[in-house]
């Protein structure tokens, strides 16, 4: 969740006007953690309500707070400066993270209703073996003939090519064949696509030229006949590779062209040596028949004691969220 993310996905996707702050804080002149944060005026059960967010709810994978180990520390300095909060969001955290911990560990300091929903379960692999050649042997046998019999199917087809972004030079051409094939996936149907919607439209005009400049732009086109069938937009950090999108020209579904983009950019990966490929989002088929780990999320809604009615209102969500976890 690097500053140039944040302020990316913050200015594309915040739904009214806000203001990005930072939290920091200091040890004998030292940073020892960050809190990137939004304070907000909203209304729930029809009552005005100051609400404070994390930065990364807008557009983050398993956001944290940043700091060294002091995250409970952090985080409870934020609330008491900014006392007159009334709700607390994060979204998409790791279940067993330091910031889940942090919040948990507040509220029952503080008596404060804590409310957590289950959020994404992302798939990854971890990328320790000394080949892709050597994963593909940890699978079945008919896993590795399916998915390498789509490779050469489709690269008989015709002029096929599997083409590389990751340049500053690339960022035109790049964002027109990912709105290009988007336009044509089967996203379109499901009203999904990144052409659909204005702020997602924003935010990639944005995002892949940030992820280009600061040299974390990984990308990869399949073209078949000259026409661009499939695409992968990744970003490479940390020696992490993040599956941030993909899509494909539905006409030609009965050729796998998501499967075969995604054989090759796990190639890559493993030709990268990466530590590790996120495919980031939630469990979906394709990304489940790679691999069997998952990192859960959780959101977090914490309301506090402090203020009579966010008190009230955490009390009826905690009672209403208690009756429906109850009837499943």
């Amino acid at each position: 969740m690097t500053p140039e993310w944040i302020n990316t996905s913050f200015a594309a996707l915040a739904t009214k006007p806000q203001v990005l702050e930072v939290f920091a804080s200091l040890n004998e002149g030292l940073v020892t953690g960050l809190i990137p944060f939004y304070y907000t005026k909203t209304r729930m059960h029809g009552l005005p309500i100051k609400l404070i967010g994390l930065a990364g709810n807008y557009a983050s994978y398993h956001q944290e707070i940043i700091s060294l180990n002091q995250h409970s520390e952090i985080l409870n300095a934020l609330l008491l400066k900014k006392q007159e909060w009334q709700v607390f969001q994060a979204e998409n955290v790791p279940n067993n993270g330091p910031t889940a911990n942090a919040l948990r560990s507040i509220a029952k300091t503080y008596g404060h209703t804590l409310l957590e929903y289950p959020g994404d379960a992302s798939p990854y692999i971890e990328v320790n073996h000394h080949s892709f050649e050597e994963y593909l042997s940890t699978k079945t046998k008919k896993f590795r003939y399916n998915r390498k019999k789509e490779v050469k199917d489709f690269h008989k087809k015709g002029l096929s090519e599997n083409k590389w972004y990751t340049e500053e030079s690339s960022i035109d051409e790049l964002l027109r064949l990912i709105f290009q094939i988007e336009e044509k996936s089967w996203k379109i149907n499901e009203d999904m696509s990144i052409t659909q919607n204005t702020n997602e439209i924003e935010l990639y005009k944005h995002l892949i030229p940030t992820l280009a400049y600061n040299k974390t732009l990984l990308a990869n086109v399949l073209f078949l006949n000259g026409s661009p069938i499939a695409y992968n937009l990744c970003y490479f950090w940390n020696n992490r590779i993040g599956q941030i999108k993909t899509s494909f020209n539905d006409e030609f579904k009965h050729l796998s062209p998501g499967s075969v983009v995604l054989f090759h950019l796990l190639e890559k990966a493993f030709e990268l040596q990466a530590k590790e490929f996120d495919f980031l989002g939630d469990i979906m088929p394709h990304k489940m028949k790679w691999t069997n780990t998952t990192r859960q999320q959780t959101s977090f809604y914490m309301y506090s004691k402090k203020h009579i009615t966010s008190s009230i209102i955490g009390k009826i969500k905690q009672l209403r969220h208690t009756r429906k976890q109850s009837h499943r």
